[in-house]
């Protein structure tokens, strides 16, 4: 009986979409599964790979002063943004409200950060027409791990990266910290 519970979740889980219907961007379970197969790759070619953590900073206030039809906007913007300014191999995944994490395969810790760098600058150009206003969405801090110097797991991975985004707000939003 327990057998068939864990079949009957498994195929569950296989059919839930691996795409946000918001952004369009892949979702956090399919972002999870990647990362262990990025790993084991990385391991078995001893090459490295990079994620970029990204987070949209005062998205709460700007939904509050724009509303979330506003903020939903952003976010279908910042999927579109993500969708066409990502290289061929990488995987751009919508794992939380306003948080984006970017997978680049055998990319390094300095060309990952060059990456996130590189998006920054041309998230900041970015402007959306709403309700006859042409409105710039709120600018996003970023933090980068990369295999194996960052981590050896894929949650380590993600915990390094995200730790370091959070330690790149505490000295000032807009800034990239490794």
């Amino acid at each position: 009986m327990l057998a068939f519970a864990k079949l009957r979740l498994r195929n569950a889980l296989q059919i839930q979409p691996i795409r946000d219907a918001l952004t369009g961007l892949y979702t956090r379970r399919y972002m999870d599964e990647l990362l262990k197969r990025q790993v084991r790759g990385a391991a078995r070619s001893q090459r490295p790979f990079a994620l970029i953590f990204f987070d949209l900073d005062n998205f709460q206030h700007f939904n509050g002063t724009h509303g979330h039809v506003a903020g939903d906007a952003v976010l279908r913007e910042l999927g579109k943004f993500f969708r066409n300014h990502v290289q061929p191999g990488d995987t751009p995944c919508r794992i939380a409200g306003d948080e984006i994490v970017l997978i680049l395969p055998d990319a390094s810790m300095e060309a990952a950060v060059l990456r996130a760098q590189q998006l920054e600058e041309e998230f900041a150009k970015l402007r959306f027409p709403y309700e006859g206003e042409n409105l710039q969405p709120p600018a996003f801090t970023t933090g980068v791990a990369a295999y194996p110097d960052s981590g050896s797991t894929g949650e380590s991975l993600l915990h390094v990266a995200e730790e370091a985004m959070y330690e790149a707000k505490s000295h000032g939003r807009v800034r990239l910290l490794l």
